[in-house]
Formats: structure tokens, sequence, C-alpha cells
């Protein structure tokens, strides 16, 4: 019987960016197999990502949430990878990118992926305190009150 991940979260881009990462998006489903996903799966997660139609100011939020299942979590991370490194071959001149994904199991694994231009860094909730400092306060303050919910 299969497992099961919940995960939020979002990136922070330039508007200049949203196409490029819903094309990396898009062509990570010719990898999904690699990851043990198949095509009909791979399809079902692109509706966990949510691109915004009107925003606010000069940052983008894009969304991902849904609950996948627990072997697809590698395929997600795969996603996030491919983002970074289709921004980093572009001709744009904003090519970072940031974003914090929260995550829990059925058995109580409970975590925090950061992403940016170095890659996708993933933290148990005991790490995330014991590394507050470096990780930062704002993404503690967000991952305490997510922890709160569990």
């Amino acid at each position: 019987m299969s497992k099961y991940l919940s995960l939020s979260g979002s990136l922070l881009c330039s508007p200049e960016q949203i196409e490029i990462i819903k094309e990396a998006i898009n062509e990570s489903i010719n990898a999904a197999k690699e990851y043990n996903c198949s095509v009909e799966q791979a399809n079902l997660y692109l509706k966990c990502w949510h691109f915004p139609d009107a925003h606010v100011n000069w940052l983008r939020y894009i969304f991902f949430g849904g609950d996948i299942q627990e072997y697809a979590e590698d395929y997600i991370i795969h996603q996030l990878l491919s983002i970074i490194e289709k921004l980093k071959k572009s001709t744009i001149e904003e090519r970072d990118i940031t974003g914090q994904f929260y995550f829990t199991d059925e058995d109580g694994r409970i975590g925090l992926w950061i992403t940016d231009e170095l890659g996708v860094r993933t933290y148990s909730a005991g790490e995330i305190f014991a590394n507050a400092e470096s990780i930062g306060k704002n993404i503690i303050w967000k991952f305490e009150r997510f922890y709160e919910t569990r």
C-alpha cells in the first residue's frame, strides 16, 4: 500500500522567470519514469502547481500544494532542480530563485525543503531547530506555525 506525503510551499521569483519555470515543470514529465512515476502520475502532479493570475508588487509567488505518493518525493525535487538549471541557462537577467516547501508524511516525518540557486536542501524537524541561525528566522517562524498544525 502506498504512503502519502503532504507537501506545500512556494517559489519566489521575478515576472520574467514564470514562463521558464512553467517550461521546466512541463518538460520534467519526460523524466518521470526515472523517478518511478508514470506519465499519468506526472500529469496529475502538474495540477499541484499554481500560478496566480494576479500579483501584488514586484515578486511573484508560485505555489505547490498536494498529497503525493511518498515515492514521488524525488520526482518533485527533480522538478525543482530542473527549474534551477533552466533558469541558470536562460538569458534573463534575474536567474536566482528561492522557495520553501513544508512536508509531513503518514509516519509522522515532518520537514522542510529550501530551494535556491544552490539546489534543494532537505531538513528534518530536529535539524531545522538545531540550524535555526543558518536557515533563517523567518523560515523558522513559518515552520513553527506549520509544525503546530500537525
